[in-house]
C-alpha cells in the first residue's frame, strides 16, 4: 500500500531548512523537489522517514543539488505517546546537532550524516548517506566478518570519543543518557515490564516445543522472574571500570557501509541514536553481534572481534589523551555479567527484525492494548514466521555455548 506524504513537507519547508544552514544566510529559491518513503515497509521502527531530492539556486543563480533525509516521530497509539513523554526525538536531536559535531572535532572523522535545520519541534533533516555511496545491508542478511570488524574498529572511536566528551562537558553526556527502555521507575515501568517478561515466555514456550531445545526453555524459563531486574541493572552506570556513552541500538540498519570498486566493504557510519545510554561498553558490542553477525561469526570469531575492539579503544583513548583504559579483565568481567543483554537481544528484538511489514506494527496498539497484553497475539505471530523459527533454535545453541566458552577468552587474550 502506497504509503501518504505529509502536507507540511512543502517548498516552505524545505526554504526554512536551506535559510536554517549557515551557508545558504542569502537569497534561495527552490526550483524542483521530490518526496518519496526513504525506506521500504518494515525497515524502520518508531518513527518516518522522507527521501527529498531538492534543487535550488542561490543569489549567484548557481544551480544546486541536495538529497535529505526527513525523519519524523510516529504519532499514533501507545507508541506515540511514549517517544512524545519519553522525548526520545529530542534526545536524538541533541545527538546529532551536538555530540556528532564534538566528536567528529575529536577524531577528524564523521561517524554519522550531519544534521540540518529542522523548522519541526520534533523531527530531523539529515544529509542523505546514500549520495556518499554509503547503504544499508539487507536485514535478513546477516553480517560476515569484514563487515563487523570494520563496525566494531568504529564503535570503538566512537566510545573513546565519549570518555573525552564526558570529560569536558560530562552534564551534556548524561543529558542524551537517560535510560529510556529499561527504566529504573518512571512512566511506562509497568507496561515495558510485562512486554520484556512476556517475551521470554513466549521464546522459552517456542523452545520447548522444538526438537532437542527443551534445555534451553528451561534455563529461559528459569530467568524469566529475575529478566527485568537484570535488564534494569546492566543499563547503569557502573561504579567502577570504563563507562561510555552506547550508541544503544546498534545493529545491521543502523549501520550504513560504503564499498570499494571491488564490492569490499571500506567504511561505516552509524545512524538512530534515541536510545543512548552511559554504561559498559560491552552492551553496544553483545547487541551488535547478537543482533547481526553471521552464525559462523558469532561460532568462531568472536574472541577476534572483542580483542578488535580493546586494541582500538585503548588505542583511541590514548589519542585522545585519556587516562582510563579497558583491561582484559575488565572486558572479560563484563561479558560475564552482562551475558543476559545477548539473551534480551534474541528474545526481544531479533523477532521484530525478522518479520515482515504486514506481520506487525507496534503504532496499532493503543496503551489499553499494551496494558491488557493484547499485544502478546501479535508477538506469537512474529514468533512463528518461518525466518525466525529457523534462526532461534541455532542462535540460543550458539549462545549457550558462548556462555559455556566466556571462562576461556582470558587464555586467547592473554596470547595476543
Amino acid at each position: 500500500m502506497k504509503e501518504d506524504l505529509p502536507a507540511w513537507l512543502d517548498e516552505h519547508f524545505l526554504y526554512l531548512v536551506l535559510q536554517g544552514k549557515e551557508l545558504y544566510n542569502g537569497t534561495i529559491s527552490i526550483i524542483n523537489y521530490s518526496v518519496q518513503p526513504a525506506v521500504a515497509p518494515g525497515n524502520n521502527f518508531a518513527s518516518n522517514l522522507y527521501r527529498v531530492n531538492l534543487y535550488y539556486s542561490d543569489e549567484s543563480l548557481k544551480n544546486m543539488y541536495l538529497s535529505l533525509i526527513v525523519k519524523v516521530p510516529s504519532t499514533k497509539g501507545f507508541l506515540g505517546e511514549y517517544l512524545e513523554v519519553m522525548d526520545l526525538f529530542g534526545k536524538e536531536r541533541k545527538m546529532y546537532d551536538t555530540i556528532l559535531p564534538m566528536f567528529k572535532e575529536t577524531l577528524r572523522k564523521e561517524l554519522g550524516p550531519i544534521s540540518l535545520h529542522c523548522p519541526l519541534r520534533k523531527g530531523l533533516v539529515l544529509m542523505d548517506l546514500t549520495e556518499e555511496g554509503y547503504k544499508m545491508c539487507n536485514k535478513w542478511k546477516r553480517l560476515d566478518f569484514p563487515h563487523c570488524k570494520l563496525v566494531i574498529k568504529a564503535i570503538a572511536k566512537y566510545h573513546a570519543a565519549s570518555v573525552l566528551c564526558y570529560h569536558n562537558d560530562p552534564k551534556l553526556v548524561e543529558s542524551v543518557s537517560k535510560e529510556v527502555v529499561y527504566p529504573d521507575g518512571g512512566p511506562y515501568e509497568k507496561e515495558l515490564k510485562v512486554w520484556v517478561e512476556t517475551s521470554v515466555e513466549n521464546i522459552a514456550r517456542k523452545l520447548s516445543k522444538i526438537k532437542d531445545c527443551k534445555l534451553y526453555a528451561d534455563y529461559i524459563l528459569g530467568k524469566l522472574d529475575k529478566i527485568w531486574k537484570s535488564a534494569k541493572g546492566m543499563c547503569k552506570r557502573k561504579a567502577t571500570g570504563l563507562n561510555v556513552l552506547n550508541h544503544g541500538d546498534l545493529w545491521a540498519n543502523n549501520v550504513l557501509f560504503k564499498y570499494n570498486s571491488f564490492n569490499e566493504v571500506e567504511d561505516v557510519k552509524f545512524i538512530d541514536f534515541p536510545i543512548a545510554r552511559f554504561t559498559s561498553p560491552v552492551l553496544d558490542l553483545m547487541y551488535f553481534l547478537w543482533m547481526s553477525a553471521s552464525e559462523r561469526v558469532l561460532s568462531d570469531r568472536q574472541e577476534e572481534l572483542y580483542n578488535i575492539y580493546l586494541l582500538n579503544l585503548n588505542y583511541h583513548l590514548q589519542q585522545l589523551g585519556c587516562v582510563e583504559r579497558m583491561s582484559r579483565e575488565e572486558l572479560l568481567h563484563d561479558l560475564h555479567s552482562l551475558s543476559d543483554w545477548a539473551l534480551l537481544t534474541i528474545c526481544l528484538f531479533i523477532p521484530n527484525v525478522m518479520s515482515e511489514p504486514e506481520d506487525f506494527s507496534i503504532e496499532d496498539f493503543s496503551m489499553e492494548d499494551v496494558e491488557n497484553g493484547k499485544t502478546s497475539e501479535c508477538f506469537q505471530k512474529l514468533l512463528n514466521g518461518k525466518s525466525f523459527t529457523e534462526l532461534l533454535p541455532l542462535l540460543v545453541k550458539l549462545f549457550m555455548d558462548w556462555k559455556q566458552s566466556i571462562r576461556q577468552f582470558s587464555n586467547v587474550f592473554s596470547r595476543v
